[in-house]
C-alpha cells in the first residue's frame, strides 16, 4: 500500500534511517536532492543490501539528482529509486540505482537491483513485467520472478572482454 505524506519516512526515521525526513519541521524534502527538486518517496523497503524508495512518477524518478553523499550513509550498497512508469506505453517500472558506496554514482543497468524490483512490483503487477533503468545510459528488461528465482531478459552491450588463466 501507498504510504501518504511521507509515512514511509517517518516509519524509517523511527528505526535509525534518515532519508530526507526533518522531524524538527515535517519537511519531506530535506537532504535526499539538490536543484530544488526533491522527490518524496511514497513508500520504502529493504532489499539485502539496497534501500528501495518508491515515489509517485516517472518524472521524478528521471529527474532526481540527489545528494550522492547523502545516499551513501542510507545502504550497505546503494539506493534504487522507483515508480510506475506513466509515461511509456511499453514499460511498467522505471528505476534508477545509485551506489557510492560501491564506488560508481550511478549504475547505468543494475540487473542485482531488479531483483529487488522484482519482489517489490510482483503483487500489483504481476510475477512478470518491463522496467526500464533510466540512467544516462539506460535499458530495459523483462523481469520474471520465478518462485525464489528472478529471470532478466532484455539485449546487452558488451563492455569490456577477457580471459581468465588458471
Amino acid at each position: 500500500a501507498v504510504l501518504a505524506n511521507c509515512s514511509a519516512v517517518r516509519e524509517l526515521d523511527a528505526n535509525g534511517t534518515n532519508f530526507g525526513y526533518n522531524p524538527a519541521t515535517g519537511d519531506c524534502r530535506g537532504e535526499f536532492g539538490h536543484n530544488d527538486f526533491y522527490p518524496v518517496a511514497v513508500a520504502a523497503g529493504r532489499g539485502a543490501t539496497d534501500l528501495l524508495l518508491e515515489v509517485a512518477t516517472a518524472a521524478e524518478v528521471r529527474q532526481c539528482s540527489p545528494n550522492i553523499g547523502i545516499i551513501g550513509e542510507l545502504a550497505p550498497r546503494g539506493v534504487i529509486m522507483t515508480s510506475a512508469c506513466d509515461d511509456r506505453e511499453h514499460v511498467d517500472v522505471v528505476s534508477r540505482f545509485f551506489a557510492p558506496n560501491g564506488g560508481i554514482v550511478e549504475d547505468p543497468v543494475t540487473g542485482s537491483a531488479h531483483t529487488t524490483l522484482a519482489a517489490w512490483w510482483a503483487p500489483r503487477l504481476g510475477l512478470i513485467f518491463r522496467a526500464e533503468q533510466a540512467s544516462a545510459r539506460g535499458g530495459e528488461m523483462d523481469v520474471e520472478l520465478v518462485g525464489d528465482r528472478v529471470h532478466l531478459t532484455g539485449r546487452a552491450v558488451t563492455v569490456a572482454r577477457g580471459m581468465l588463466l588458471a
